[in-house]
């Protein structure tokens, strides 16, 4: 998820890193959650995270202000960025947010807790999942935030193509 403002307050920026095996199985490698970061800094984890895990795509959020940092980003890299434009596909039972549902049930998500920091990040991960819902006839969070369950949905998104590698994050 990027952050539309650098200013303390602002939106949050959630990059998570997911790697699906070629058993379905899918864990979350690397999740961060920022709050402040201006486009420049955006950038810079982008690049990083790229550097470190060569994901087969990177899946960004594509909407409004969004649009702009997943422009810059195929500029300024040469990362696998593809832009995704969210509308109502997002509340689909079969491709959308409420599709996570059926793979945690089924086990099918493995998430590192093994540090202090992995348990604070992921906390909120837990958080948000657990406050997502129906609200009318749209899928959404009921909670403060839904950055992280819409990050982790955008990197679910990028691992439904066929890959040569399995290696997937998202920014949203």
């Amino acid at each position: 998820d990027v952050a539309r403002s650098g200013r303390i307050g602002a939106d949050w920026w959630v990059a998570i890193v997911v790697e699906l095996d070629e058993g379905g199985n899918r864990t979350v490698l690397s999740m961060e959650r920022e709050r402040g970061l201006s486009l420049p800094e955006q950038l810079e984890r982008l690049r990083s995270l790229g550097k470190r895990f060569d994901p087969e795509a990177i899946v960004v959020e594509a909407n409004a202000f969004a649009s702009f940092v997943s422009d810059e980003a195929r500029r300024l890299t040469d990362l696998p960025i593809r832009p995704h434009t969210t509308g109502t596909e997002k509340a689909s039972l079969e491709g959308g947010v409420p599709s996570l549902v059926v793979l945690f049930e089924n086990g099918k998500y493995r998430i590192s807790r093994m540090t202090d920091r992995d348990k604070a990040v992921t906390d909120e991960l837990l958080h948000e999942l657990n406050h997502f819902g129906w609200e009318g006839a749209t899928v959404k969070g009921r909670g403060a935030n839904d950055d992280c369950v819409m990050a982790l949905w955008l990197a679910e998104l990028g691992m439904r193509k066929p890959r040569r590698r399995v290696t997937s994050f998202s920014l949203r």
